[in-house]
């Protein structure tokens, strides 16, 4: 019974690897290694970016008799990636997954289920886990004092690592479900709950990074400090040097707290799974509804979904609450990063350059909301309804996409505003960064929407699945940081020919030609598939 469940739940987890999505039948030969290719790709390139940075900390730290101080820091790293690839999805994979009453009706033991449930969370919060702890591991192997036991201990640290993530992950999805179920409007709840735990992490975290700024001159003065208050790390940092005494203090305080968490969640998983006292009584009441056009009720349609589902705002829609706090702290550091503005010109040769760093990362932002990725999908096995209504299939797509133009929009426009009060660039960039940031909110939704459209998955037990298991969301919110990146580097062998304002404006154009190439699929053949699905 156990594995058969347990099979089903990976299936979940890893259906948009090894599954098509239209048909649900498994992929196999090109279309299988296409998939793997491309996730592989992705995995590697994150990969490769943050073993520089683990690379820099080792050669710093190893050297000083503080092993334990690296692993400690590129730990607390892992646990904010881990925390934030599970801690979304907990809450709707243990509590909210639409096949619980099924199982629950089936003769088998509630802490079965709950069970293979954590087994879906671990295997999340540990891939996300490893995009730090791979290249950390890879960086102590060749630039640390490795001894055989070390080297052992250090490969299996990263998966005791990922209890202590998922035990922080149960134990905010516990706290949200206890409340959610005790109150009507639950999806508000849990993003505020989940916004507040994020902002209390980092918090925490940035208080510990800001001590690093002076770490290169009080090295052994800092971890001495913090020694006490990492004192999971630092014996998780001793067993990678080899010590075995530190490796079960270690690997037992982890599993202690997980098996604690398990015994709390174990004793209210069918409780809560189960209750919904939270939900509004309803009564019939004769009132007149306002009589409203086809696409303001579509619209109004597809935001009711966003504000209904605590996963699809907080996965997909973070990005409009990131830009905005993005530019206000710009506004409050104006100063500061008016005083680096000279040293990044003296660097790149030319302040224009620096406008065009700031408009690469503004749009690199904006790719975070990605409304339209998943948006097909979370139709579901009830597409039907919409398909069945007397409207043409393009309106319903224009409303998927109006919906994310209106959550994005005025945040990306505040956050350009705040740029440009920062930074005062010259006036050709006064007109070209908003337009470029606008561009590319308006290529991403069109883009993600032609990948869902191409990729869509209607068959999930939870909206997890096609929020941040889908291949075209992984597609659409990587490919944008990928396109930034490309655009970026095209102008390196550019530079000194084709002014940085120039290639801007080229680059509007190049978007602009690409969002209206995209518009035309998406009227005439998106509308096909949509109605064929």
């Amino acid at each position: 019974m156990i594995k058969a469940l347990f099979k089903k739940q990976m299936l979940e987890v890893f259906s948009y690897l090894f599954m098509t999505n239209k048909k649900k039948t498994r992929r196999t030969g090109k279309a299988l290694a296409y998939a793997l290719v491309l996730y592989g790709f992705l995995f590697a390139y994150l990969c490769v970016m943050l073993f520089f940075m683990a690379r820099f900390l080792c050669e710093a730290l190893v050297p000083l008799g503080l092993t334990w101080f690296y692993f400690a820091i590129m730990a607390l790293m892992s646990l904010v990636m881990g925390i934030i690839g599970s801690v979304f999805n907990t809450y709707t994979t243990l509590y909210q997954a639409k096949d619980n009453d099924t199982l629950l009706a089936m003769p088998i033991p509630p802490r079965y289920i709950l069970l293979v449930r954590l087994a879906g969370v671990y295997v999340s919060g540990l891939f996300f886990e490893l995009l730090v702890m791979l290249p950390a591991t890879v960086a102590w192997f060749m630039y640390g004092e490795v001894t055989a036991l070390g080297a052992i201990f250090a490969v299996l640290l990263p998966f005791v690592l990922s209890f202590f993530v998922l035990s922080l992950s149960c134990l905010l999805g516990l706290l949200v479900a206890a409340i959610a179920a005790r109150i009507r409007h639950k999806s508000l709840v849990i993003t505020l709950l989940s916004l507040g735990f994020l902002a209390l992490y980092f918090w925490g975290y940035s208080k510990l990074m800001s001590s690093l700024t002076d770490l290169m001159t009080v090295l052994g003065d800092i971890a001495q400090r913090v020694k006490g208050p990492l004192f999971l790390f630092y014996h998780m940092g001793r067993a990678a040097e080899g010590e075995a005494l530190s490796m079960l203090i270690f690997t037992g305080i982890v599993l202690g707290i997980f098996l604690l968490i398990y015994l709390l969640l174990s004793r209210s998983f069918l409780a809560l799974a189960t209750t919904n006292r939270g939900a509004a009584r309803k009564a019939y009441k004769r009132e007149r509804t306002a009589q409203r056009s086809v696409g303001r009720a579509l619209l109004v349609r597809e935001l009711r979904h966003f504000v209904s589902s605590s996963v699809y705002m907080l996965n997909c829609g973070l990005g409009a609450l990131m830009l905005p706090i993005m530019g206000i702290m710009l506004l409050i550091f104006k100063d500061d990063v008016r005083a680096m503005l000279p040293l990044f010109e003296a660097m790149l040769g030319g302040a224009d350059v620096i406008y065009l760093l700031f408009a690469a990362f503004v749009c690199m932002m904006t790719s975070m909301i990605d409304l339209t990725a998943p948006s097909v999908s979370l139709e579901g096995k009830n597409i039907w309804i919409v398909q069945s209504l007397p409207v043409e299939p393009r309106r319903v797509l224009y409303a998927k996409l109006l919906l994310h133009l209106l959550i994005g929009v005025p945040a990306a426009l505040v956050a350009a505003v705040c740029l440009l009060i920062a930074i005062s660039p010259s006036l050709p960039f006064l007109i070209l960064i908003p337009l470029a940031m606008l561009l590319f909110l308006l290529f991403i939704a069109l883009f993600g929407l032609f990948m869902n459209l191409k990729a869509p998955n209607l068959s999930w037990a939870n909206e997890t699945v096609p929020v941040k298991q889908s291949m075209s969301v992984t597609v659409t919110l990587f490919g944008g940081w990928v396109l930034t990146a490309a655009l970026g580097a095209l102008y390196v062998p550019l530079h000194g020919h084709v002014a940085p304002a120039l290639y801007l404006a080229l680059v509007c154009v190049l978007l602009a030609g690409a969002c209206t190439a995209l518009f035309l699929w998406i009227r005439k053949k998106g509308a096909e598939i949509f109605a064929m699905l």
